[in-house]
């Protein structure tokens, strides 16, 4: 039988896809074009029983990189050994009772960025040396934009244009810029009537901002021109959700969470009503995972479903269910033999 599993962090590289359970500390491999599906284990030194762990999973060189949400440091797997092993975190950079680490991340060369949600501090991974670079300045010049500094930073999306990725702050109406070659930031300010903002794409040269919940604006800020303008609206009728946007072959695309009465008022804007949540992987623009065992690839226009959902032998039917039992009820008895059993198999 195949079952799903609510994944948090994923990732594809060639035919091989990467993810992690949303609910419980286990990192899975699914080869795409056989639909091999393998329990590669959890992370040791993290409880098994622990949800959300890592929002992000980087492939580099054989080797994923988990980038921590919950946990309080990074864990790398390397595939042919099939091993773990930990890198710590600067404790007097990043406190370690932070509500959540890091959400946003890329690949760029041998580097791996990602961007701090409740700490103020944006990491570069050296993944030859696996040395950090902390990067915090920025922090002082948009302080003064954020009305609650306790707030969170950076959601998910971010984009890359040459050598400059470009991100946008939730609850600021500010855009950083990161040169990836010299690591300099630099703070734009727009002058949208918005308070921050959730989804973010591009064109060659042009970024498409989606305003925080409940204020519906899709904007446009070209970065080499530095002109805004306002492209369309996504009127809410008073709900508030999240959007996440994509650039396809017609335009810019709006997929949001459990919205049903969505109206977009510019032809160039065509919205997609998923109840998901959004990933992203190397390799693709945006995934965004399903309720129904399938993610949704979108890159270049190019749009593919993926099943990612696991295969379950009779004799493992039953424990699978009482594992997904005790994650949403949180009766965590035997939890770590039930895991150890199936990681063995």
């Amino acid at each position: 039988m195949k079952k799903t599993v609510a994944i948090a962090a994923f990732c594809i590289h060639e035919d091989e896809c990467w993810f992690f359970a949303k609910e419980f500390n286990c990192l899975f491999y699914k080869n795409i074009d056989t639909e091999e599906t393998v329990i590669c284990g959890s992370v040791p030194w993290e409880a098994v029983k622990k949800n959300m762990l890592y929002k992000e999973m980087e492939y580099v060189n054989n080797k994923l990189y988990l980038i921590p949400f919950k946990a309080r440091s990074i864990a790398v797997y390397d595939i042919a050994q099939k091993t773990f092993y930990k890198i710590e975190l600067d404790t007097q950079i990043i406190p370690p009772n932070a509500k959540n680490y890091f959400r946003a991340g890329f690949v760029y060369n041998q580097f791996i960025y990602a961007f701090g949600v409740h700490v103020p501090t944006i990491l570069v991974i050296d993944t030859v040396n696996d040395k950090i670079e902390y990067l915090t300045k920025w922090f002082k010049e948009v302080e003064r934009f954020l009305p609650n500094t306790s707030q969170a930073l950076f959601r998910k999306q971010i984009v890359v244009i040459e050598k400059k990725a470009y991100i946008p702050m939730v609850h600021a109406n500010v855009i950083l810029s990161v040169d990836l070659v010299t690591n300099e930031i630099c703070v734009k300010r727009l002058n949208f009537k918005v308070s921050g903002y959730v989804g973010v794409t591009n064109d060659r040269e042009n970024i498409y901002l989606a305003a925080r919940e409940g204020q519906g604006l899709i904007g446009c800020w070209n970065c080499i021109s530095e002109q805004e303008r306002v492209i369309g609206f996504l009127n809410q009728d008073g709900d508030e959700i999240n959007k996440y946007l994509t650039y396809g072959l017609a335009g810019v695309e709006v997929y949001y969470f459990e919205h049903k009465n969505s109206k977009l008022s510019n032809q160039f804007i065509r919205n997609a009503e998923f109840d998901c949540d959004c990933l992203l992987s190397n390799g693709f623009e945006n995934a965004f995972f399903c309720d129904d065992g399938k993610v949704e690839l979108i890159s270049n226009g190019i749009k593919k479903r993926l099943d990612i959902s696991i295969e379950v032998s009779n004799g493992d039917k039953e424990k699978i269910y009482q594992l997904q039992d005790y994650c949403r009820e949180s009766k965590w008895n035997g939890i770590e033999n039930f895991m150890e059993e199936i990681i063995e198999k």
